[in-house]
C-alpha cells in the first residue's frame, strides 16, 4: 500500500511539473510573439529605436531568433542613415536662416554673433536586463534629474521660443521645467543632439521602467502630495534611487517616447491600434508628481495624455544611447 501511494504521488508530481513547464513555454512563446510583432510594426512605421529594443527583448526570450539579430543590424544602419538625412536637412534650413539673418544684420549695420551653450545634465549609466553580442545595445545613460528651467532657458535662447506660462510660485531655475508638450521635449532632445553630436532622446517606456527600479521609501525619494506642500521643489534634493537617479517618482511626471496602452493590446489588434495612434494621442507619461498621493507612486504609475497638451506637473528627463 505505501508503495502504491508513493507511485501515485510521483505520478501526480510528474503531471504537475509537465503542466507547469508546458504553461511556462506557452507564456514564453506568447511573450516572444508579442515583442516580435511590436518590433515588426515599429520597424514598418520608421520608429527604429523602439523596433531595435523590442527585437532585442524578443532575442533575449528566444536566442535562436536569427531574424532578430539581422533586423537589429539593418535597423541600426537605417537609423544612422535617417539621422544623417535629418541633420543635412536641418543644416540646409539653418544655412538659409543664417544667410537671411546676415543680410538683415548688414542692412542694419549690425553683425553680432551670439554663442549658445547647452547645459548638460549629469547622467547615470544603466544596463538593460537583456544581453546581446552587440555591446552598444547593452547600456544607456539617463539624466540624474529632470530637465530644469535653467537648462530649458539655454534651449530657448537658441531657438527663439518663449518661456512657457508658469505660475509665479512654480518658477525657479532649479525646478523642473513644466507646461511643455511631448513635442517640445522631443525638440529639446533634437537640439541637444545637434549641438553635442551625441544621441539624446526621450527615454522609451522600457528604459524608464528599468531606470525606476524599486522604490524603497516613497516619502524619502519623492516629492508627493503628502510632503510637497502642493508645490514643485528643487531637483536632486531627495534621496536618489538604486540607479543613482533623483525624483524618478515625484516632483513631476515625465514624458516618454511611447504610446500608453501598447502592452495591453491583444496581438490581433496591434496593427489597428498602432495606425489609430499615428498622431500625438495617447502618449505615455510615467511616474507620479507633487500632486499625486503616495499610493499612486508605490508601483509604476503610467498615464495617457495627448502629446500636444501641457500641464504644470509634467516635465521630462533625457537619455543618451550608443545607437
Amino acid at each position: 500500500m505505501p508503495t502504491q501511494y508513493i507511485k501515485k504521488s510521483n505520478c501526480f508530481f510528474i503531471i504537475f511539473l509537465t503542466f507547469f513547464y508546458l504553461n511556462s513555454f506557452a507564456q514564453k512563446d506568447k511573450d516572444f510573439l508579442i515583442r516580435k510583432e511590436w518590433a515588426d510594426l515599429y520597424s514598418q512605421k520608421g520608429y527604429f529605436v523602439q523596433a531595435i529594443q523590442n527585437y532585442n527583448i524578443a532575442y533575449s526570450i528566444d536566442p535562436s531568433c536569427s531574424e532578430c539579430i539581422i533586423s537589429i543590424k539593418n535597423l541600426k544602419r537605417k537609423l544612422e542613415e535617417k539621422r544623417k538625412s535629418n541633420l543635412l536637412s536641418r543644416n540646409t534650413q539653418n544655412t538659409k536662416a543664417t544667410l537671411k539673418k546676415n543680410i538683415d544684420s548688414q542692412n542694419t549695420k549690425k553683425n553680432i554673433e551670439i554663442k549658445y551653450s547647452p547645459i548638460l545634465p549629469e547622467m547615470s549609466k544603466l544596463k538593460y536586463p537583456y544581453t546581446n553580442e552587440d555591446t552598444t545595445l547593452n547600456t544607456y545613460w539617463m539624466g540624474k534629474t529632470e530637465i530644469t528651467q535653467k537648462e530649458w532657458k539655454a534651449f530657448l535662447l537658441k531657438t527663439g521660443r518663449e518661456f512657457p506660462k508658469i505660475s509665479e510660485n512654480l518658477i525657479n531655475d532649479n525646478f523642473p521645467i513644466i507646461n511643455i508638450s511631448w513635442q517640445d521635449a522631443k525638440d529639446y532632445c533634437q537640439w541637444l543632439s545637434d549641438i553635442t553630436g551625441d544621441r539624446y532622446d526621450l527615454p522609451t517606456k522600457e528604459e524608464w521602467l528599468i531606470a525606476r527600479g524599486t522604490i524603497t521609501n516613497i516619502k524619502n525619494e519623492a516629492w508627493i502630495f503628502e510632503n510637497s506642500q502642493k508645490n514643485l521643489h528643487e531637483s536632486g534634493k531627495k534621496t536618489k534611487n538604486s540607479n543613482g537617479l533623483f525624483d524618478i517618482e515625484g516632483n513631476v511626471a515625465e514624458w516618454v517616447d511611447d504610446w500608453y496602452e501598447k502592452d495591453f493590446i491583444m496581438t490581433n489588434n496591434l496593427k489597428k491600434y498602432f495606425e489609430e495612434n499615428e498622431t500625438f494621442k495617447n502618449r505615455a507619461v510615467c511616474g507620479c508628481s507633487f500632486k499625486d498621493e503616495s499610493y499612486f507612486c508605490k508601483s509604476p504609475f503610467i498615464q495617457s495624455l495627448d502629446g500636444m497638451f501641457t500641464k504644470e506637473n509634467i516635465g521630462f528627463r533625457i537619455v543618451k544611447r550608443n545607437y
